[in-house]
């Protein structure tokens, strides 16, 4: 997966120094996600609302395909319960617990796109993204201070045992409106790496 992201870059920033004749646009999106996390042993997690934005580029190469690299900051996250058991086993309470995780991300979609008039495309595209963890925070229910817990990234097998995994490696798929100026869109994407620590 790592080889596919870095041809795929090596790929974009050829594009962009022999596209004399392609049409580049440049801008700024921002949106809503919904984010969410997969545990064996949890059943209770919910979905997390958060934010992102930054800079997008939109390079034609013909009248249906174009590449469109963003470079985002993004807030994500999950909520959770979590159950503490005493010595004996017994099971003395739950807590509800919130993650939230401050991504910046490489997302590069190949866009198809089919015209519904002079004015306005219809596109769907597919592509890889890369995304580094920059911090985080986790809050408890039960904790007695009321403070958020830090949460550490480290990188691969090496990093400490509470860390969470630095890289995460997706796949992104999204499909939208693009009228001239302004563009919509909804893009899935869907982690292939584990970031929790266990």
């Amino acid at each position: 997966m790592k080889n596919l992201i870095f041809a795929t870059l090596l790929l974009t920033a050829f594009i962009f120094a022999q596209s004399t004749k392609a049409q580049t646009r440049l801008g700024i999106v921002a949106g809503l996600n919904a984010s969410n996390v997969k545990f064996e042993s949890s059943s209770n997690y919910d979905p997390l609302l958060g934010y992102q934005g930054g800079l997008v580029a939109n390079i034609s190469l013909t009248s249906k395909f174009s590449i469109r690299p963003s470079l985002l900051y993004s807030k994500k996250g999950f909520n959770d319960e979590l159950e503490f058991r005493n010595d004996q086993g017994t099971l003395p309470g739950r807590s509800n617990v919130n993650f939230r995780l401050n991504y910046i991300e490489l997302l590069i979609l190949v866009l198809y796109k089919v015209s519904l008039g002079k004015k306005c495309k219809i596109f769907g595209g597919l592509g890889p993204y890369a995304a580094a963890g920059i911090n985080g925070k986790a809050n408890l229910d039960l904790n007695p201070t009321n403070r958020p817990q830090k949460i550490m990234f480290g990188f691969g097998k090496n990093r400490e045992q509470e860390a969470y995994n630095r890289m995460d490696y997706c796949l992104a798929a999204a499909i939208g409106l693009d009228m001239k100026q302004v563009f919509l869109a909804v893009n899935y994407s869907h982690g292939l790496t584990p970031i929790s620590p266990n």
